[in-house]
C-alpha cells in the first residue's frame, strides 16, 4: 500500500471514529449533565474549551478526530465556524459581546470566558473538566491578551420566519423574560386608571373628601412614575436584545452566503442578492425587539376587557363587537396592500441590481455616450415601483384614517348603547366613566396589536425573497473528506459538462493528467471551454459525467474549502479589493509584510510598489481603479502565490503585461515548487510549458510540447501562425 493510500485509509478511519463519537454524544445528551460539568469530552483541552464556548452560544461543536496539536484555526474550520481574534484590554468585560475562548497563565491553558448570566453578576471562567467560577481580578491579570470570538453558524435549513427569530433570540431568555415581565407590569398598572376614575367620581367627589383625593392623586403619580421606569428598563432590555440578536443573525447569514456554491450566484445580481440578505435582518427586526414589546404591551392591555365585563357585561359585548369590526377591517385592507408589498419587494431587488451595475460601469457608459439609455433602463423599473408605492400608500392612508377616527366612533357607539339599550340605573356615572377609560385602554391595545400584525404580514414578501438563501445547499460540506496536503497531482477523466440540461455540451469527454511540479498550458479559441474546465477543477460547477481527481481523490467527495486553501488562483474576472496593497496580497492568510514583499517581487510588482507614496500601505481604491491593468494582474498573481500553494491556476493572468514584464513574471513563477495550469491566448506565454493542451469545441484535439505541436501542422500551428503574422 502506498503512503497516499495509507493516509486516505487513516483519514477514513478517523472520520468513522468521529461519527461514532457524535452518535455517542447524542445518546449521552439525553441525560442532563451535572451542574458545572461540560457535556463534551475531549482529550484535547483546546477542543474542549472551544466546545464550552459553543455550548454557551447554543450549539454543539462537531469536529472529526484531529491531532492533539491542532490549532484554533484547524479545529474551527473543521467544525465549520468562523472566528476573529480580539484583544482583552481595558474594561473588556463591559465591551465583549459574548463568550470568548481565552488562554490562562504562562502555559496558555485554554479556557472559556462566559458572560454574566444575570444583571450585576460577574463573568465566569470555565476550564475544561472543572466547574465554572467567577472571574476575579487575579484571573483577569493571568489571562493572556489575545482571545478568540466564535460565531455560531446557521443550521443547514431554517424552517420559516419564526425559525429565523428563534435562531436570533437563542440564548436571550433572560432579556425575553425581563421584557415580558415588564410588559405585564405596565399592563396591570394600566388597569388602575379606570378603577381610580370610577372611585373618584362615585366616592371621592360626592363625599368631598380632600384627604382621599390627595391619596388618590399621589397613588396615580406613583403609578405613572413606576410605569415610566418599567418602560425605560424595558427599552434598555430591547436595545440590548436587538443588538445581540442582530449580531448573531447577520454574521450567520453572511457566513451562509460565503458558503453557497458559485452556481447560486449566477441566478442573481449582486444588488438583488444584497437586498435579499439584508431582508433577513429586517425580518428579525420585525419579529423581535420593539415589535415583540408592542405585542406584549397590547396583549396585556387587552386585560381591560375583563374589567369592562366587570362593570357592564352588555356594554362589554358592544365593545367586543366594535373590536371585531376593527380587526376585520384591518385584515381586509392589509391583505389588499400585501399584493403591492410583494411586487415592491421584487422590484426593489431589480432596482438594486440595475443601480449597482450602472454605477459600477459609469465610466463605460460615459465613454459610449449611453447615459440616456441607462436612465431609460432605470426609469422603466422605477415607474413600476412608484405605481405600487402609490397604490399601497392609498390603502395605508385609508387604514390609518379608520384607526384614527375609530376611538371616537367607538365612544359614540357606547353612548348610544347606554342611551337606547340600557336603563338609567344600569350603571353609575363613575362606573360608566371607568368603563369608558377601560374601553380606551382596550381599544388602544387592539389598535397597537393590529398595527403590529400588519407589520408582521408585510415581512412575508421579505421572507419569500430571502428563502432561496436560507434553503440553498451550502457548497462546503464538513462531512466530506479532507484532501490532506496536496502534492500537485491532478487528473481529469472523461469530463462532460453543459450549463443547461438541453444546451450544447461545453466539455465533451476531456481526459488528461498533470504530474506534480509540471507546467501545463491550455489554449484554444474563445468559447472552446477553457475557463469552464478551470471552474470544474475548482469545484464551482459539477460535471454531468466523468471526474476530477486530486492526488487520486475524487473532487466530488472532498471538502472543497480545504482543497482551495492549497490552491493559488487568478481568474479572468477577478477583482482587486478596496483597501491597501498589503491587505490585498495577504488577506486572512496570516502572512507577514515580508511574505507580501516576496510575493510582490515574484509577481514583478515590487518596483511599482516602491514608487508608490505609502508603499505596501498605499490604498488602491474601489476595485483597484487607481492601478493600471498590468498592475492589477500582478497584484492578483502576488495574492495567489503568497501562501505558497501546491497548485497554481492562472486564467489569462498576464494578458495585460508587456512582453518584458511577462517574461520576468514567468521566470519567477517557474522557480516556484508547485504545479501550474495556465490558460493563455498569447502563445508566447506558454512557450516554456512542459505540455500544451489544445481545446476546440469542448474537446481535447492536440497535446504536446510547443516544439512538437508546431511540427504537427494542426490547430495549434495555425493559431501560432496567425499570431506571428
Amino acid at each position: 500500500m502506498t503512503d497516499a493510500a495509507h493516509d486516505r485509509l487513516a483519514r477514513r478511519q478517523a472520520r468513522e471514529k468521529a461519527r461514532m463519537a457524535d452518535h455517542l454524544a447524542e445518546l449521552a445528551g439525553l441525560v442532563r449533565p451535572l451542574p458545572g460539568q461540560a457535556s463534551v469530552a475531549s482529550h484535547n483541552p483546546l477542543q474542549a474549551a472551544i466546545s464550552l464556548v459553543a455550548e454557551a452560544l447554543g450549539f454543539t461543536l462537531r469536529v472529526p478526530t484531529l491531532p492533539d496539536n491542532a490549532s484554533v484555526r484547524v479545529i474551527l474550520r473543521a467544525a465549520g465556524c468562523r472566528y476573529r481574534r480580539v484583544a482583552l484590554v481595558g474594561d473588556w468585560p463591559a465591551q465583549a459581546a459574548g463568550p470568548l475562548l481565552a488562554f490562562y497563565g504562562p502555559e496558555a491553558q485554554p479556557v472559556a470566558l462566559l458572560p454574566a448570566h444575570r444583571p450585576g453578576a460577574a463573568w465566569r471562567i470555565h476550564a475544561p473538566n472543572q466547574a465554572p467560577r467567577a472571574l476575579t481580578a487575579a484571573d483577569r491579570a493571568a489571562l493572556q491578551s489575545g482571545a478568540v470570538q466564535i460565531y455560531r453558524p446557521l443550521q443547514a435549513r431554517l424552517g420559516g420566519m419564526f425559525a429565523i427569530l428563534g435562531f436570533a433570540l437563542d440564548g436571550r431568555q433572560l432579556d425575553l423574560t425581563l421584557i415580558g415581565m415588564l410588559a405585564l407590569a405596565v399592563g396591570l398598572l394600566g388597569l388602575v386608571v379606570p378603577v381610580a376614575t370610577g372611585y373618584l367620581v362615585d366616592t371621592v367627589i360626592p363625599s368631598a373628601s380632600h384627604y382621599e383625593l390627595l391619596q388618590l392623586s399621589l397613588g396615580l403619580i406613583a403609578i405613572a412614575i413606576a410605569s415610566a421606569m418599567f418602560q425605560l428598563t424595558q427599552r434598555f432590555a430591547q436595545l440590548r436584545l436587538e443588538g445581540q440578536a442582530d449580531a448573531q443573525l447577520q454574521s450567520a447569514v453572511w457566513d451562509r452566503m460565503l458558503r453557497l456554491p458559485a452556481t447560486f450566484f449566477r441566478d442573481y445580481t449582486a444588488g438583488d442578492l444584497a437586498g435579499r440578505a439584508n431582508g433577513i435582518s429586517q425580518i428579525r427586526e420585525a419579529l423581535s425587539g420593539t415589535t415583540l414589546s408592542s405585542v406584549l404591551t397590547s396583549v396585556f392591555a387587552l386585560l381591560s376587557l375583563g374589567l369592562m365585563f366587570l362593570y357592564s357585561p352588555m356594554l362589554a359585548l358592544v365593545g367586543l363587537m366594535l373590536a371585531l369590526v376593527l380587526l376585520v377591517t384591518s385584515a381586509v385592507f392589509t391583505l389588499a396592500a400585501l399584493r403591492h408589498e410583494r411586487e415592491l419587494a421584487g422590484i426593489a431587488g431589480r432596482i438594486d441590481g440595475i443601480l449597482l451595475q450602472l454605477l459600477s460601469g459609469i465610466g463605460k457608459l460615459q465613454a459610449a455616450n449611453a447615459e440616456l439609455r441607462a436612465f431609460l433602463c432605470w426609469s422603466q423599473v422605477f415607474a413600476r415601483q412608484q405605481h405600487h408605492v402609490i397604490a399601497a400608500g392609498r390603502i395605508q392612508n385609508i387604514t390609518e384614517t379608520i384607526q384614527a377616527v375609530y376611538p371616537v366612533l367607538g365612544s359614540m357607539a357606547l353612548f348610544a348603547s347606554l342611551a337606547f339599550l340600557l336603563g338609567d340605573d344600569a350603571i353609575t356615572t363613575g362606573g360608566f366613566l371607568a368603563f369608558n377609560a377601560a374601553f380606551g385602554v382596550f381599544l388602544g391595545g387592539l389598535l397597537g396589536l393590529s398595527q403590529t400584525l400588519i407589520g408582521v404580514l408585510n415581512i412575508v414578501p421579505l421572507y419569500e425573497r430571502a428563502r432561496p438563501i436560507l434553503e440553498a445547499e451550502p457548497e462546503v460540506d464538513f462531512n466530506k473528506a479532507d484532501p490532506g496536503e496536496l502534492t500537485g497531482d491532478v487528473e481529469v477523466s472523461e469530463l462532460r459538462f453543459r450549463y443547461e440540461r438541453d444546451g450544447p455540451p461545453i466539455l465533451d469527454g476531456i481526459s488528461f493528467r498533470v504530474s506534480p511540479g509540471e507546467f501545463v498550458a491550455i489554449v484554444g479559441a474563445s468559447g472552446g471551454g477553457k475557463s469552464t474546465l478551470l471552474r470544474l477543477l475548482l469545484g464551482f460547477e459539477q460535471p454531468d459525467s466523468g471526474g476530477v481527481y486530486f492526488d487520486g481523490q475524487d473532487l466530488a467527495g472532498l471538502d472543497v474549502s480545504a482543497l482551495r486553501r492549497q490552491l493559488g488562483v487568478v481568474l479572468q474576472q477577478q477583482h482587486v479589493m478596496s483597501g491597501d496593497i498589503l491587505r490585498n496580497i495577504i488577506g486572512n492568510t496570516g502572512r507577514t509584510l515580508a511574505d507580501a514583499e516576496e510575493a510582490a517581487r515574484r509577481a514583478g510588482l515590487d518596483a511599482d510598489i516602491a514608487r508608490m507614496p505609502m508603499g505596501m500601505h498605499t490604498l488602491v481604491g474601489d476595485a483597484g481603479d487607481t492601478l493600471s491593468g498590468g498592475q492589477r494582474q500582478r497584484l492578483l498573481i502576488a495574492r495567489a502565490i503568497v501562501d505558497q500553494p501546491r497548485l497554481l491556476i492562472l486564467d489569462e493572468a498576464t494578458s495585460a503585461l508587456d512582453n518584458a514584464t511577462q517574461a520576468r513574471v514567468s521566470e519567477s513563477l517557474a522557480a516556484l515548487d508547485c504545479t501550474r495550469i495556465v490558460i493563455a491566448h498569447r502563445l508566447s506565454t506558454v512557450r516554456e510549458a512542459d505540455r500544451i493542451l489544445v481545446l476546440s469545441d469542448g474537446r481535447l484535439v492536440e497535446e504536446g510540447s510547443y516544439s512538437v505541436l508546431m511540427k504537427q501542422n494542426g490547430l495549434f500551428t495555425h493559431m501560432a501562425e496567425r499570431q506571428i503574422s
